[in-house]
């Protein structure tokens, strides 16, 4: 009998043949980039386009900090953060949302501001940027009086021209007690609909509000002032797992930009599959030019073999190489830059569940990267090598332009050495978690058992006729069951209810063999091909 920690959905894989007697929904899996970035929230965040970037976290100007302590791995091959690139490139190639998390150093502080009240005497509300770093000391903050006893709150960030407004909050009160509900504190630190850049904290004198002379005086736009960058870096493996684990329901592909440390990638892989519904996206070790077409091929192989190799795990994909681009930072024509992988591959993946679905591999000539060129062009012999070291390699074809061509996670044993197949898991157990919330703390008995059967059959039902699963019919798609032959009187006296589900599982097809047959004269010529 399993022992469960707490009242939820639990999971345990198994690939067995399926027996002969057998969408939008929250949480679905999204893009994650996390990354050292000295600018915007530090809190895990939804961005669902480059502008929306760029008004909450900045640009590619944000200057590197003078911290010697920050990894040459966050900072890229021009001396600029790897972040907004990335988040840049995920939306040049399909991209249209992702959780963006900006790591601040440990001691970094935020910028803050002082306002007065109406006899300017007193410091009643105290400003905050939402998170620490010298990004906060780009917002400004003005107060016009509309009424007596209302304000309007208004929000610029980077400078304090009407074109930088990026947040109002119109008629705005001191008074706690005010029943429109209007009260400052409350509205700009409402979770819902308060402010993303900043916080308020308001301090009355003894005696509390008193109208005329606790309201706030006006002030025009004003920066907030006093932050640091701070010096100590945050600890990556332990930072980006506290701060995901915020979103318990929410399945991920996260990718660190330009981070190769086998040692802490294999820390987020233990991470990911401790979770079960979280893929790590591996960029490759940064490039040292001038640099060979073999190093860079070593350098890729070094990582998945040797004593301090990534983990053998079917929650982690490893890309290579890196990729030259368009230099979006600069006016310069003709301008590129190298830049790891996991920003346009994850746009990539991202187009590709729109399209498709999370069964088909988002690989081959329909995933074509926006880029000019790639730090190396692999030999047919290199291609070999890392399709076998389970590697997924860019490549140029000819007429098409430059493809993913790999579909593999780290793991070495079927069927999860796919990544359709692991991203599929994900879903399925995402989503049978879901489906089935209503199940917990009803009473445990045939009645129960009966609409989880309905509830999971329904939903593969639907995978399989939008082609997500293997079979054209129910009973080669998928068996489920949940009645008194997997679930005892003993088992449901303990609190549990088991569901018993299998399902066939698409593999990509990588290898193409054709044999091509040619009649002359006096007999037959053959010739055997294979297209990988």
């Amino acid at each position: 009998m399993p022992t469960n920690g707490r009242p939820g959905v639990f999971f345990q894989e198994s690939f067995q043949p399926l027996s002969t007697g057998g969408g939008g929904i929250p949480g679905e899996a999204l893009p994650c980039f996390a990354g050292i970035y000295p600018g915007g929230p530090t809190a895990p965040t939804l961005v669902t386009s480059w502008n929306q970037f760029l008004i909450q976290y900045g640009s590619f100007s944000i200057p590197a900090t003078s911290n010697t302590n920050t990894p040459s791995w966050a900072l890229g091959m021009n001396g600029r953060y790897l972040l907004p690139f990335a988040i840049y490139e995920f939306f040049q190639n399909g991209g249209s949302q992702c959780i963006v998390l900006s790591l601040a150093n440990s001691d970094a502080t935020s910028a803050s501001l002082q306002l007065e009240d109406t006899p300017a005497t007193t410091d009643i509300v105290t400003v905050t940027a939402k998170s620490p770093g010298v990004w906060g000391q780009s917002i400004f903050v003005e107060v016009v009086a509309v009424a007596a006893g209302y304000f309007n709150f208004n929000v610029y960030f980077g400078n304090s021209s009407p074109s930088n407004l990026v947040e109002t909050f119109p008629y705005v009160t001191m008074n706690p007690q005010d029943h429109s509900g209007r009260f400052m504190a409350t509205l700009i630190n409402s979770p819902i609909g308060g402010s993303h850049y900043v916080s308020v904290a308001v301090t009355f004198p003894s005696g509390g509000y008193v109208a005329g002379t606790t309201d706030l005086a006006a002030a025009s736009p004003t920066p907030l002032t006093g932050a640091s960058d701070g010096s100590i870096v945050p600890v990556i493996g332990t930072v980006i797992p506290t701060a995901l684990d915020t979103l318990p329901d929410q399945a991920m592909y996260v990718n660190v930009p330009g981070l190769s440390s086998t040692s802490i990638l294999g820390t987020l892989a233990s991470w990911a599959a401790g979770r079960g519904d979280t893929m790590i996206v591996c960029d490759g070790p940064t490039p040292t030019l001038p640099e060979t077409n073999a190093t860079v091929y070593t350098n890729y192989v070094n990582m998945v073999t040797g004593g301090s190799a990534l983990p053998v795990s079917s929650y982690m994909a490893l890309y290579a190489p890196w990729v030259l681009v368009q230099d979006p930072s600069s006016t310069a024509q003709g301008a590129a830059t190298l830049l790891p992988p996991g920003g346009l591959v994850l746009g990539q993946w991202q187009q590709n569940d729109v399209a498709s679905g999370t069964v088909q591999t988002p690989a081959g000539t329909q995933a074509v990267l926006n880029v000019v060129d790639l730090e190396t062009r692999f030999t047919s012999t290199q291609l070999n090598g890392l399709n076998n070291y389970n590697i997924n390699a860019l490549k140029i074809v000819p007429g098409v332009g430059f493809c993913i061509f790999g579909g593999r996670t780290l793991d070495v044993g079927y069927p999860t050495r796919y990544i359709a197949v692991r991203r599929m898991l994900i879903k399925l157990e995402h989503d049978f978690n879901w489906l089935l919330q209503p199940a917990l703390f009803q009473p445990n008995d045939a009645q129960l058992w009966a609409w989880v059967t309905s509830t999971l059959q329904n939903y593969l039902m639907q995978q399989m006729q939008a082609g997500q699963l293997g079979g054209t019919t129910p009973s080669t798609s998928y068996l489920v069951t949940c009645d008194s032959t997997n679930n005892t009187l003993a088992t449901a006296s303990a609190g549990i209810i088991t569901a018993t589900v299998a399902v066939s599982l698409l593999s990509p097809a990588e290898f193409i063999n054709i044999t091509i047959s040619q009649f002359q004269g006096t007999g037959t010529t053959t010739v055997t091909t294979s297209t990988s």
